[in-house]
């Protein structure tokens, strides 16, 4: 599995990052470490969006986060997974991953990452 960690505090910045290369044929993970003016940022009651597209801006699918805490007693880390069977529908090329909270008043972009996906060699 192609797993990539992201330490993030978005109270200072928007992040445009460029993840390492995966394949079409693996399952992929990116787990957030998310932050907030330095301290562990609070995710509970807070719902996430997270969308895959295409370099044109069309969708190709959405993920659940899940939320878990890092040992300090805070629900500060999001984890999203795609199974190998959901990145075959991916054909090779440069894919966006954007990611965002919102808590019911404020949305706030957390990742906008590029993702390079070659061909794994099965279909």
């Amino acid at each position: 599995m192609a797993n990539e960690t992201i330490n993030l505090d978005f109270s200072t910045a928007r992040v445009l990052q460029a993840l390492q290369p995966v394949t079409n044929g693996e399952d992929f993970s990116v787990t957030l470490n998310l932050f907030q003016g330095g301290v562990p940022a609070d995710l509970d009651g807070k719902g996430l969006a997270i969308s895959v597209s295409h370099a044109g801006g069309m969708e190709a699918f959405a993920l659940a986060g899940v939320l878990s805490d890092d040992d300090d007693g805070v629900t500060s880390v999001v984890t999203f997974t795609a199974r190998a069977a959901t990145m075959a529908t991916l054909p090779p090329g440069s894919y966006t991953i954007a990611a965002r909270l919102t808590d019911g008043t404020e949305t706030r972009q957390v990742l906008l990452a590029r993702l390079p996906v070659r061909a794994g060699g099965f279909g």
